[in-house]
């Protein structure tokens, strides 16, 4: 098992469908694992409820952080952003699609 707080930055545009099943697979997964994480969600500006979505997950789950940018500045300033605020050295970022299979998450 890891040591130390596994900081997980979802960059998140215009992704109101996605957050929540994101966010609930890499539960799953993590917890399978045992791995202790944090999992923030930097909306990128969207305008569309992408930000709500995020908020709402924030109050259920207490290792839930949710943030949004003024405006859209792209993924490597959202990214930054993340990375600004994790407070670990265990940090990744993951976009909001899939694009990553989360055994990439996992084995970092």
């Amino acid at each position: 098992m890891r040591k130390g707080l596994y900081y997980i930055i979802l960059l998140s545009y215009y992704s109101e469908n996605l957050i929540a099943p994101v966010y609930k697979e890499v539960d799953k997964r993590l917890r399978e694992e045992e791995i202790d994480y944090e999992f923030i969600i930097i909306d990128d500006g969207s305008k569309d409820n992408s930000y709500q979505v995020a908020t709402k997950l924030e109050e259920e789950h207490n290792n839930v952080r949710a943030y949004q940018l003024s405006r859209n500045y792209t993924a490597h300033y959202a990214k930054f952003a993340g990375f600004s605020i994790a407070k670990s050295d265990i940090v990744t970022s993951m976009p909001d699609d899939w694009q990553t299979p989360m055994d990439v998450y996992i084995n970092v």
